[in-house]
């Protein structure tokens, strides 16, 4: 694939990129086009390499294909400009092939398929191709952009969650710290009055404070525990 992307065919409001290797039928399609009232520029070219050629260095709207060409098929065309070309709405445009061929062309990825019998058609299916492309294309740029946005909530989410957690672990330590520095000191001072302190009033008060101070650590050392 190239680096840039190619320049638009001059004066074509559709540029179709025609694979047939048989110029009265090119000529067919071009003036099914034109009475369908489509103006378009329809370049054609034979060979694999000419294909790569064309996708290279000119951008187009369609592929228009002919399932037997010489040496290769329209499948091997359909990887080939794949590869070669952002992906592009592919129509297969041949005589007989068989239902089942035609089938597993579709499955494979191309966009439509119709016999060269039925080319008067072809105006209407290359609108129809077009337009299913245009919408599939929108639906990727919608699942993408929402896929995105799915991303960035997530890594919200995620960092919210670390802010969270960083906060809880902040004031955890400072519990532990200040809040249970003051209660050891407390305790400590409680220790002391009752030492020194023999009568009974102040006995009960020391013993009173002394229960409500467990209380208090084993409700700080909860709180420490639910934080982390």
């Amino acid at each position: 694939m190239p680096d840039h992307e190619p320049d638009r065919l001059p004066d074509a409001s559709l540029a179709i990129l025609h694979l047939e290797d048989a110029l009265p039928d090119h000529q067919l399609a071009a003036r099914a086009l034109k009475q369908a009232g489509l103006e378009v520029h329809l370049h054609r070219v034979e060979t694999l390499a000419e294909l790569e050629e064309a996708l290279t260095s000119q951008r187009f709207d369609l592929v228009l294909a002919d399932y037997h060409l010489a040496g290769f098929t329209a499948p091997q065309a359909f990887v080939c400009a794949q590869k070669m070309a952002r992906i592009l709405p592919f129509v297969l445009l041949s005589g007989a092939i068989g239902e089942a061929v035609a089938v597993a062309a579709i499955q494979q990825g191309m966009s439509d398929y119709l016999a060269k019998d039925d080319v008067h058609k072809l105006g209407p299916v290359v609108l129809r191709a077009l337009e299913t492309h245009a919408t599939r294309q929108a639906k990727e740029q919608v699942d993408a952009e929402l896929a995105l946005s799915r991303q960035s909530l997530a890594e919200f989410a995620g960092h919210l969650q670390n802010t969270v957690e960083q906060e809880r672990a902040a004031i955890a330590r400072e519990i532990h710290d200040e809040i249970g520095g003051s209660l050891a000191a407390i305790q400590f001072d409680l220790a002391w009055l009752g030492r020194h302190h023999a009568d009974s009033t102040s006995q009960t008060h020391v013993q009173s404070a002394t229960g409500m101070l467990k209380q208090a650590i084993a409700a700080s050392q909860s709180i420490m525990l639910n934080l982390r």
